[in-house]
């Protein structure tokens, strides 16, 4: 999936406003956001429909942590976490290959892995956190 900035499909647009909106002054962060969500969405197509990618941390709160740098621009200096969930014993997408995708997009990626009997068995904050990302 390839979304412009000017033109962000509706999902995009729904997940950059989700992953910033407990930010003040959010208005500045629409094209970054637009292409955080974006890559986001792009890593969630990497997981068959059986499997779930869920995104947990700051973008799942709304409250990533950014930098100014040049001319206004921003860049994101937040970790992403990651929770692989497979509905088999094992994962169906290639894990490392799946790290080093994200990693040549994101500055610092956590990649957890669970099966579904187990992530049903989560009761901490981190079953709170997670958004899917993944369509299923």
């Amino acid at each position: 999936m390839t979304t412009t900035a000017s033109q962000p499909t509706g999902t995009t647009a729904s997940l950059a406003a989700t992953i910033t909106r407990r930010l003040p002054d959010t208005a500045d962060l629409t094209t970054v956001a637009t292409r955080l969500a974006d890559d986001l969405l792009t890593l969630g197509e990497h997981v068959p429909d059986t499997d779930w990618l869920i995104l947990g941390g700051s973008m799942a709160r709304g409250e990533p942590s950014w930098i100014r740098y040049h001319h206004d621009q921003r860049q994101l200096i937040s970790d992403l976490d990651l929770l692989y969930v497979s509905s088999g014993e094992t994962p169906t997408a290639p894990i490392s290959q799946l790290r080093t995708t994200a990693e040549k997009r994101f500055p610092t990626v956590d990649l957890m892995t669970l099966t579904l009997r187990d992530y049903r068995t989560v009761t901490t904050s981190l079953g709170y956190d997670f958004k899917n990302l993944a369509s299923h």
